[in-house]
């Protein structure tokens, strides 16, 4: 059996074939099955079953931090990007795949379309592309932390975890994480990450102060290499007229840079903790990549 990655939940789904038949079990949630099916299901069997499965390609480009309707923007003339191919763009939580459907005269003219389009679409949005296929963040982040050889140490609020839990989900991964904490209350941020009293309440602790302050102090504390912290208000309650719901606050330090970002996300609780937590995941990504964010 092939597994089938969840990346909306944690029960995977499978892929068995016997006999000349497939067999396919899948969850049943319906946003963690309606993802799978359109990101492994229908691509599989498309690729099986056509006819022309030897001049047919699919590739699919993982993106993050970009809105889909931005990405489109961005890719501009899509008939003129795909020559008549096709591409799907396959929104959640988490950011967008673009999934890449090309057709060729033999698998030589295939892979040379395929190739264009890949490089074309890197060109514009290369930035925001983590990875292909069944790529996680968490994996891609993991990954660079263990080439670099660096540790890292997380202190969050409002996600209650989610970051670390995300980290550790990689096998391996005491080769790069230290310690998080889940530093809810003032107090917790005064005892555990050494921030003064009087700037929590001076700038309150959903902040791009605090979420730096965080980030500092988490690092400190740890001794690591890298400190990600995260504040926000996830909702549905919480929120006063300067600070809605969905406002995080993202906090970032190594060696070279203590800094934070604001993101503004929606108003529904659970999904709000899953984008924070990619948010985070992606501005370690970034910042040990080098991207910079354009805003």
């Amino acid at each position: 059996a092939d597994i089938i990655r969840n990346h909306s939940g944690t029960a995977p789904g499978t892929w068995i074939e016997k006999d000349g038949k497939i067999f396919i079990s899948l969850p049943g949630v319906p946003f963690e099955m309606k993802e799978m099916i359109t990101g492994y299901i229908i691509p599989r069997l498309s690729e099986k079953l056509s006819v022309e499965k030897n001049k047919r390609i699919i590739k699919s480009l993982l993106t993050t931090g970009i809105p889909e309707s931005f990405l489109y923007e961005r890719l501009g003339d899509i008939e003129e990007l795909l020559h008549g191919n096709a591409l799907a763009f396959l929104p959640s939580q988490f950011g967008v795949r673009l999934r890449i459907t090309v057709i060729g005269e033999d698998a030589d003219d295939a892979e040379n379309q395929l190739t264009r389009i890949e490089q074309q679409i890197r060109a514009k949005v290369g930035q925001y592309i983590f990875g292909t296929e069944n790529d996680t963040l968490e994996d891609v982040v993991a990954n660079l932390l263990i080439d670099r050889g660096l540790t890292i140490a997380v202190a969050e609020s409002c996600t209650g975890g989610l970051i670390s839990h995300r980290l550790t989900n990689v096998s391996g991964s005491s080769k790069y994480y230290e310690r998080g904490f889940i530093t809810y209350s003032n107090g917790a941020k005064v005892e555990h990450l050494k921030i003064d009293e009087d700037l929590l309440i001076k700038y309150g602790a959903v902040s791009l102060e605090v979420a730096r302050l965080m980030a500092e102090g988490v690092k400190a504390v740890s001794g690591t290499d890298i400190g990600i912290a995260a504040t926000g208000i996830m909702g549905p309650t919480g929120a006063t007229f300067d600070k809605p719901v969905g406002l995080v606050y993202i906090g970032f330090c190594d060696s070279k840079i203590c800094t934070a970002k604001e993101f503004r996300f929606g108003d529904d609780r659970i999904l709000n903790k899953d984008r924070t937590s990619q948010a985070a995941l992606d501005m370690i990504r970034r910042n040990l990549l080098g991207i910079e964010y354009e805003d």
